[in-house]
């Protein structure tokens, strides 16, 4: 069973403007729809810049700016926007797909398209546990679900590694679901 699958795609971009140009031309010339939401911390010049080399992709549109850090909500309420606009502006998109602006396809955006369009009733989220996913080289794995970060990383680092020194010390632990519930979403929620 086949079915007419429209991709959107919601890209975050904080800075390397130039490379996610790139990125959002091979997604759009893919078919894919665009909307993109640049960190109100990068530079205008690179943000015009970045609007200009992609004003000939009708399927491309940019949200308002937010300032975005780690662990804080604004890449939440950046989320939120880009992909508000995205599904006001085109109701034709039928699947949601979240990047950030250095994020390539491995293979054609057709070939995701293709199989989308053999599964169009699933959901395909990625869940995985702290465990699963060894992504983080010499920084908080775990530890950024289970600390609090109120310090921004960038602006006040004497600050955010302090009070993760303190975290450490005092064994500070937010609440973690139970396992069950990590099974539960490992397996899709089935």
């Amino acid at each position: 069973m086949s079915t007419r699958v429209k991709l959107g795609v919601v890209m975050l971009c904080h800075d390397e403007l130039h490379l996610a140009a790139r990125m959002v031309r091979v997604w759009a010339e893919g078919g894919a729809a665009v909307s993109i939401h640049i960190d109100s911390r990068a530079s205008q010049i690179e943000v015009d810049k970045m609007q200009s080399d992609l004003s000939d992709l009708g399927e491309v549109v940019f949200c308002r700016r937010r300032p975005c850090e780690w662990g804080m909500y604004g890449l939440v309420e950046a989320t939120q926007d880009a992909a508000t606009m995205l599904l006001e502006r085109f109701d034709n998109v039928t699947h949601v797909m979240l990047v950030s602006g250095s994020c390539l396809p491995l293979r054609p955006v057709a070939d995701l398209v293709a199989f989308l369009s053999r599964h169009p009733r699933r959901d395909f989220i990625e869940s995985v546990t702290a465990e699963d996913v060894g992504w983080t080289v010499g920084g908080l794995n775990e530890e950024r679900f289970n600390f609090r970060f109120p310090f921004s990383f960038r602006r006040h680092r004497t600050l955010f590694d302090s009070y993760v020194a303190l975290q450490r010390k005092v064994k500070f632990q937010r609440r973690i679901p139970p396992v069950w519930c990590r099974i539960w979403a490992r397996n899709g929620g089935a």
